[in-house]
């Protein structure tokens, strides 16, 4: 069963990632401006950049999954409202000079495709990191979100 478990998730994963590289693509080709990010997740990242983890929660549908996919690797980072709040707490504890921009947004339907990068550390010597992360936004909630590494 675990397998068969594991497979689905691969094979979603795969799907989604593919997904993201077509609207990547499209948009890419495209003689139009690209899409704006949903409101929710403007609101979303500029709760993060401000270190509100309660903006955020209220943002965040209750049963919010977050992933982190790495090659054929799958993982559950967050499972639920309660693992977010304690997540986010620890990291702007650990991290807290910690922003993200957003840039390259792409949209199809209720997923929204987008380049994140991360900076903290030394102002003079900042660390930084970037992913691709494909959100599923429903009645303006983040529902889930899947991170590429």
């Amino acid at each position: 069963m675990k397998k068969k478990f594991t497979s689905n998730l691969l094979r979603t994963g795969l799907y989604l990632a593919a997904a993201a590289l077509l609207v990547a693509v499209i948009y890419g080709c495209s003689s139009e401006p690209a899409p704006e990010p949903p409101e929710t997740l403007t609101r979303f990242y500029e709760a993060f950049n401000s270190h509100d983890v309660e903006a955020m929660l209220e943002l965040a549908h209750e049963d919010i999954r977050m992933y982190s996919v790495s090659g054929p690797r799958i993982s559950t980072d967050i499972d639920g409202k309660d693992e977010l709040r304690t997540w986010l707490t620890n990291y702007f504890a650990e991290y807290p000079e910690v922003r993200s921009e957003i840039s390259g947004f792409g949209r199809h339907s209720n997923y929204t495709s987008l380049v994140e990068t991360a900076t903290w550390g030394d102002p003079d010597d900042p660390v930084s990191q970037s992913s691709t992360v494909v959100y599923e936004v429903s009645d303006s909630l983040v529902v889930a979100a899947w991170y590429y590494y």
